[in-house]
């Protein structure tokens, strides 16, 4: 339920300045410590969470905002799978399968990333984000 808050509070920043300063408030370093924490305690991919909070600090361009997600996704994401795998919670053959499926899309992000505007992809990665919080706010309703 945390990491549903804190993602739509994230994804709203973008389109409600008054959320926007209020994160803004916070100061880059409390957003990147809660990001950060939520990300390691659930697993919550960058894209829910380190994006919009990276867009909430609004100092960077979407472009190298995802660049840098990726970088603290990768550092992430490889911390909390060694957690996860030495749990024994690992489905190694489906995170191959779901690596295979990002390198793929790797060239067509390139392609992305140059023939639309900055607005445009900002539009689109809090469309794919707020999908993604739709998708966990389903579940989380499913499991009760």
């Amino acid at each position: 339920m945390l990491v549903l808050t804190v993602g739509s509070l994230a994804v709203g920043s973008i389109y409600v300045p008054q959320i926007k300063r209020w994160i803004a408030q916070l100061r880059i370093r409390t957003t990147a410590l809660i990001t950060g924490a939520l990300v390691g305690a659930t697993g919550t991919g960058g894209g829910v969470l380190v994006v919009p909070a990276l867009m909430a600090e609004g100092s960077e361009s979407t472009q190298r905002i995802i660049g840098s997600s990726l970088i603290i996704g990768l550092i992430l994401s490889a911390v909390t799978a060694l957690f996860y795998g030495a749990a024994g919670s690992l489905n190694l053959n489906m995170a191959l399968w779901m690596t295979a499926g990002s390198l793929l899309a790797m060239p067509v992000a390139r392609m992305i990333f140059k023939r639309v505007s900055a607005q445009a992809l900002t539009h689109l990665v809090a469309s794919l984000a707020a999908a993604s919080l739709v998708l966990l706010a389903f579940n989380l309703l499913q499991a009760r």
